[in-house]
């Protein structure tokens, strides 16, 4: 019977994560990498070596171009194939929370603890947007879940422990060593705080690592083998080393950046997260489920912060134990100003909302919106007073899963369309054959939508010296190319300028025969005349 309830509960939250996934078009400059790279890996039939612009690139492991191929191959390729593979994930993180905190608390909480997580801003975000996170969310985290478990109950704990490793190893094919580094820390730092180093030899490291290599080395060992220094140096240098070194967005690279997103993502739930996390940090070494999830948070926050690169999406994992301490706040004690803990980040919540919603909908959408999330939050008051806080936290969640499907419907189409190149690449449908740069832009889901390998053109006093060694320059591999060399090319050449550049380009093609053959809201497009 809990089988049944937890595949409807994956139906239900699948349906509300995929819903409308085909109005979102592929947006720059992340969504885009994965899908084009996956698009050629099928029209290559090469299932191993992920590529891009027709050359082989290391960004990411495969596991994510493996799961957008098999949808693609089932589906065919498009929007709404691509956004599935975030939404299972999405799904399959919620029943995972529920399945979890059912075990350690109560069916009760554990179905609460899923409606936290599925209406948290950055988990839902994330469950429509196609990048690696969503699925590392689920495998990291797994892994830690299938520890505890393991640790407290010893019923199947061996098959626990081996899922442990599967998980592990799915998460490094996921995003690499990060995958395997970051829950055996969680792990080890528990065990080191409860001084239970016996624990060690039961987690059965031979038959584990065994596992963890049998699912790990074949990709890894055929990349190495089959593209040795270029893969090690790309994939471990730059997009590992490098990224934990050197800032790749200096701008970043401040103290409290974690804390603004722990604040953004666990939107609508500030309260209850920072209320959890403090009664989680005062029980460390009194209760092992407490202690686990504090150390689990810490652990994250502290790493990443150390790191020099800072991403939205490194720390995006603590969300599960932040939801689980949060859960636990709320229903093993009596919240005395609900209206403080819950209902003014409640509200704020919708008031974030509808503010970052504004420019991609109509004023009456907006108002219609505001209106809706007035009465939620006056719902939400209300059944609060006469039954407490968490009836009010139950409503609340009720009422985000209203206003995230408004969102999806009449914001996130907007808002994408705005960072996609899907327009342009109907406006470059004509000039199939061409040779077509983009003056001081690039769209990879322009190359995506079209088909046509985009050029990126870079003005003479842009053009940067090339350094030696790891280097950020490594990590894009589109074609770049320069007025000049444009004009030299045979055959006709287009060249794309965003509106608000036709004057510089102008200024530079001085002395070159050209005319505007197309003007959109957002683009100029220029042929070169030899």
């Amino acid at each position: 019977m809990k089988n049944i309830y937890r595949v409807l509960l994956f139906i239900a939250v699948f349906v509300l994560f995929a819903s409308f996934g085909q109005q979102l078009p592929i947006t720059d400059p992340v969504e885009s990498n994965y899908v084009l790279t996956a698009k050629e890996m099928l029209t290559a039939n090469d299932w191993l070596s992920p590529r891009i612009y027709d050359h082989v690139w290391f960004d990411k492991p495969a596991m994510v171009y493996w799961l957008l191929n098999l949808s693609f191959t089932l589906f065919g390729v498009s929007e709404w194939a691509a956004r599935l593979v975030p939404a299972l994930f999405g799904a399959g993180g919620v029943v995972l929370m529920e399945w979890f905190v059912s075990q350690v608390a109560s069916p009760r909480q554990g179905l609460l603890a899923a409606g936290l997580l599925a209406t948290s801003f950055q988990y839902f975000l994330l469950s429509k947007l196609l990048i690696t996170d969503m699925i590392l969310f689920v495998f990291a985290n797994a892994a830690v879940v299938f520890f505890y478990l393991s640790y407290t109950r010893r019923d199947k704990a061996r098959y626990r422990y081996l899922g442990m490793y599967l998980c592990m190893a799915l998460a490094v094919l996921t995003k690499g060593p990060v995958g395997l580094v970051l829950p055996a820390l969680i792990i080890v730092l528990f065990l080191v705080w409860e001084r239970n180093w016996p624990e060690l030899r039961n987690l059965r490291p031979f038959s584990g690592g065994l596992l963890f290599l049998v699912v790990v080395l074949p990709w890894y060992g055929y990349m190495f083998f089959a593209y040795g220094d270029t893969f090690w140096n790309s994939f471990f240098g730059v997009h590992n080393y490098l990224r934990a070194t050197v800032s790749e967005h200096p701008k970043d690279d401040v103290f409290y950046y974690y804390i603004v997103i722990f604040f953004v993502s666990t939107l609508p739930w500030n309260g209850l997260a920072l209320g959890g996390l403090y009664a989680g940090v005062k029980k460390l070494g009194k209760d092992s489920l407490h202690t686990l999830l504090a150390l689990w948070i810490l652990l994250y926050l502290v790493v990443y912060s150390c790191m020099a690169t800072k991403y939205p999406t490194y720390t995006f994992p603590l969300l599960f134990p932040v939801i689980i301490l949060a859960v636990l706040f709320v229903t093993e004690r009596r919240i005395r100003n609900s209206v403080a803990w819950i209902l003014a980040p409640f509200a704020l919540a919708f008031a974030v909302f509808l503010g970052a919603s504004y420019p991609f909908i109509s004023f009456e959408v907006f108002s219609g919106l505001a209106a809706v999330s007035l009465a939620l939050i006056g719902y939400t008051w209300w059944r609060g007073c006469k039954r407490g806080a968490e009836a009010m936290v139950w409503v609340g969640c009720a009422g985000m899963l209203c206003f995230y499907f408004l969102v999806s419907v009449l914001v996130l189409p907007g808002a994408a369309r705005e960072r996609s190149g899907k327009e342009l690449a109907e406006l470059l449908r004509p000039y199939a054959g061409y040779t077509i740069g983009t003056y001081q832009f690039y769209s990879t889901s322009a190359v995506f939508y079209s088909g046509s390998l985009l050029v990126k053109m870079q003005s003479p006093e842009q053009d940067k010296p090339s350094q030696a060694g790891l280097n950020w320059s490594l990590k894009y591999t589109m074609p770049e190319s320069t007025l000049p060399e444009l004009y030299k090319q045979a055959g006709p050449v287009l060249v794309v300028v965003t509106a608000d550049k036709t004057n510089d380009f102008e200024q530079e093609a001085k002395g070159y025969a050209y005319a505007k053959v197309g003007v959109s809201e957002e683009y100029c497009l220029y042929k070169l005349e030899k």
